[in-house]
């Protein structure tokens, strides 16, 4: 059922395009043919007014071209990270994914020229007050919006490194050396190769806790499109090299247990990822949960390496009083300084209070 030959090329699947099944090329850069489909719609599949969805996506398409042109002219080299390359190479089609905004990945030396690039197309951080160079130090990315023509408020993010350093420790050289051309309605962008795209969505299913449904249909349909085409040797090499090992075998399995893959996923036999999977068992991962959940994001260092915890809460507990500024609209002050001394303890008494009560006997 999925593999239909077609000369000398293997057509895989299936995955899904709206709420249908598509069969499609999965060795073509741009959207391959249908052969068929069958009413369904697999876990993470967006839902919704499918009309809706693909004007928001082809606004986010509008958008990527823009920021690439400006990128462009301004000298900056640059990287798309998911988003709309991703559904044309994993599901064949732009409205197969909701898109919800453009992520660009630069060099770290070229992020103020990217902000200025981006300020000229009329976008500015989403985040007001917030200082650039502090940020730099302590996360990996800039939110930014502006308003479309359409009204529609459009959004992107500068990126200066594509693995959260929360959590994951990759060089430079790495992401940048995995990269391959990927042509847009006439305009050339690059993206990840297929093993890095591959554990940069697994990577980025562990960022959100593995709480998304959408982000692991994202991970099976990229191995779904690309298993046949992966040296898995290259894949674990490079997983190793990444840090990303014991995600990636937790994601596959997971996308096993909810009927995403339609080949079997690599082994490594992760003591770690079995680990987190009694902890956290698949039935258990799209539960829903508080905002933030400290605990469930603890648990990704089960895999990441509980070496890499202090710095996710000391910048958690401790974001910059810049962004303290912004968050509660308020000066920096006194008394926002004091809210910022303060902010460890609340966090402390929320847990406690969170415990359910003792028994009495």
């Amino acid at each position: 059922m999925n593999r239909v030959p077609v000369g000398p090329l293997v057509l895989t699947g299936p995955w899904t395009t709206g709420d249908r099944m598509a069969y499609i090329d999965s060795r073509n850069m741009e959207p391959g043919k249908i052969l068929g489909s069958t009413p369904t719609a697999p876990l993470g599949a967006p839902t919704g007014d499918r009309a809706a969805l693909a004007t928001q996506n082809l606004s986010v398409t509008s958008e990527l071209l823009v920021i690439a042109r400006a990128l462009d002219a301004a000298g900056v080299d640059f990287i798309v990270l998911k988003g709309v390359p991703l559904a044309y190479r994993v599901f064949g089609r732009l409205h197969a994914r909701r898109i919800r905004d453009n992520d660009i990945l630069v060099h770290p030396r070229d992020v103020a020229a990217a902000l200025r690039a981006l300020r000229g197309c009329g976008y500015e951080l989403a985040t007001p007050g917030l200082h650039p160079d502090k940020e730099l130090r302590r996360t990996n990315q800039h939110a930014m919006v502006r308003r479309a023509p359409t009204g529609r408020l459009a959004s992107a993010e500068i990126h200066w490194r594509a693995f959260h350093p929360w959590f994951f420790d990759v060089p430079e050289a790495i992401e940048w050396r995995h990269q391959r051309p990927f042509a847009l309605h006439g305009v050339t962008v690059r993206v990840f190769d297929e093993p890095l795209t591959l554990l940069h969505l697994a990577a980025h299913f562990a960022q959100h806790a593995f709480s998304e449904a959408w982000i692991l249909r994202d991970v099976a349909a990229a191995w779904n499109a690309w298993h046949r085409d992966i040296d898995t040797d290259e894949l674990w090499s490079l997983a190793r090299d990444t840090g990303t090992v014991h995600v990636l075998e937790f994601a596959l399995r997971a996308a096993e247990d909810v009927h995403l893959l339609v080949a079997p996923s690599p082994r490594r036999s992760s003591r770690r990822a079995e680990l987190l999977r009694r902890v956290l068992p698949t039935r258990r991962l799209f539960q829903a949960r508080p905002h933030p959940d400290h605990r469930r994001n603890l648990l990704v260092f089960l895999l990441t390496g509980l070496r890499r915890a202090p710095r996710y809460l000391t910048y958690g507990m401790f974001p910059t009083i810049e962004s303290m500024s912004a968050r509660y609209g308020r000066p920096v002050s006194g008394w926002l300084y004091l809210r910022y001394a303060t902010r460890p303890f609340r966090a402390l008494r929320r847990a406690v209070r969170a415990r359910p009560p003792r028994a009495r006997g």
